[in-house]
C-alpha cells in the first residue's frame, strides 16, 4: 500500500531533503530575479551570481552522501534519471557561461540574449522540478515494502 507522509524516513534523509529544499528555494529566487532583468549588464551579473550558486548546489547534490547518493540508495531504479540530471548540470553551467559571455559583448544581440536567458530559466525550472519529484518519491512516499 502506498501512502504519503510529511516526514522523510530517517534523519540523514531529512537533512539532505532540508538542505536541498533550501537550496532550491534560493535558486528559484535568483532565477526569478534573473528572468526580470532586461539590460545586458544586469543579465550578465545575474548569470555570474547564478553560476556561483549552481556550482555549490550541483556539488552538494553530487557529493558522497548528497542528494543523488541518497536517492540512488532509496530507489535504485532512479539511476538513469540521476545520471541524466548530472549531465544536465554541465550543460546548464555551459549555458550560464554563454549568457554571461554574450552579455559583455559591445554589440550584444539583446533579443538573442533574452531568448537564451529565457531558455536557461525554463531548463533550470524543469531540472529542479525533476529533482524535487524524485526526492518526494524517494523520501516521502511509503511504498509499503517494510523496513
Amino acid at each position: 500500500m502506498k501512502s504519503d507522509s510529511t516526514e522523510p524516513q530517517n534523519k540523514r534523509q531529512s537533512d539532505v531533503a532540508d538542505r536541498t529544499a533550501n537550496s532550491h528555494r534560493h535558486l528559484m529566487s535568483l532565477i526569478t530575479t534573473l528572468s526580470a532583468e532586461g539590460a545586458p549588464v544586469a543579465i550578465g551579473a545575474g548569470a555570474t551570481e547564478l553560476r556561483e550558486l549552481l556550482i555549490a548546489h550541483f556539488q552538494e547534490e553530487e557529493e558522497a552522501g548528497g542528494l543523488f547518493d541518497e536517492l540512488r540508495q532509496m530507489r535504485p531504479e532512479f539511476h538513469w534519471r540521476l545520471t541524466s540530471l548530472r549531465s544536465q548540470h554541465r550543460e546548464l553551467l555551459g549555458l550560464v557561461d554563454w549568457i554571461a559571455e554574450k552579455s559583455k559583448e559591445e554589440a550584444c544581440d539583446l533579443p538573442r540574449l533574452l531568448k537564451d536567458r529565457d531558455e536557461l530559466v525554463r531548463l533550470l525550472k524543469a531540472h529542479e522540478a525533476v529533482e524535487t519529484r524524485l526526492m518526494t518519491d524517494a523520501f516521502y512516499i511509503d511504498l509499503g515494502c517494510g523496513d
